[in-house]
């Protein structure tokens, strides 16, 4: 708990200054009343053994000076000092200021977009199984821009890969929600090849996954809908389920 004490002291001597100097001019003083005590007793003289002990002490404001140093003190008082100075330069400035707020606000949201990215991808990783084995594939046009692959592309890739251990395809689209007694609502959500949550290791946590037979030619519509849907637009009832 020294660690907690330290912090409890610095916080004080930051908020009430004027009572931890009064109580650090009344230890110096006592620190002097006792060495001037014992060189009393040694046959110091009353008015010599109180030089004396102001010359072994080092002087009254050098020992305070001191013991702001040791404890804290006159790091915190500086710093108070340095923002109060600020504060009052940011107020007479107005447009500095407002430069100042806005290189601050881009700079960090800047830093939390990147941080947000790396941590998902590199840090924490895909919420997936093996996230570290997993590929994004596309295609790159004669202007050397990406871009998604065709179906056909697609199920070429599908057919002759044989350093995956499985291929699967989206895409992303905004879709309309409409049924009985609910007012109609637009949602993102995306196309999907049938094997897509297989892939990624993710079962439906009610319901099934999709059929293979889900992705011929001809074959009915199906639909998963995210956990998100499922309760804000069906307040979780497992009943909507076909």
């Amino acid at each position: 708990m020294a660690w907690f004490q330290r912090a409890k002291r610095r916080l004080r001597i930051l908020f009430r200054k004027d009572d931890v100097e009064s109580e650090l001019a009344e230890e110096v003083r006592l620190h002097l009343d006792m060495e001037t005590g014992e060189l009393q007793r040694q046959g110091w003289e009353r008015r010599a053994a109180r030089r004396e002990a102001h010359r072994r002490l080092g002087g009254v404001e050098r020992t305070k000076e001191w013991v702001r140093d040791e404890r804290g003190g006159r790091l915190l008082d500086d710093v108070g000092q340095d923002i109060r100075f600020a504060g009052r330069l940011l107020v007479k400035d107005r447009r500095f200021t407002l430069a100042a707020v806005v290189v601050l606000a881009l700079g960090i949201g800047a830093n939390a977009a990147v941080f947000t990215i790396v941590n998902a991808v590199f840090i924490r990783g895909l919420p997936f199984s093996e996230p570290d084995r997993l590929l994004r594939l596309w295609t790159i046009n004669e202007r050397g821009q990406r871009r998604p692959p065709r179906g056909l592309d697609y199920e070429l890739w599908r057919a002759e890969a044989r350093s995956l251990s499985g291929l699967a395809a989206h895409r992303g689209a905004t879709i309309n929600i409409s049924d009985e007694g609910r007012a109609p609502e637009r949602v993102r959500g995306a196309y999907v090849t049938a094997n897509l949550f297989r892939l990624l290791g993710q079962t439906p946590l009610v319901g099934r996954d999709f059929a293979d037979a889900n992705d011929q030619p001809g074959a009915d519509p199906v639909t998963i809908i995210s956990h998100r849907v499922w309760q804000n637009r069906y307040g979780g009832d497992p009943a909507i389920l076909g």
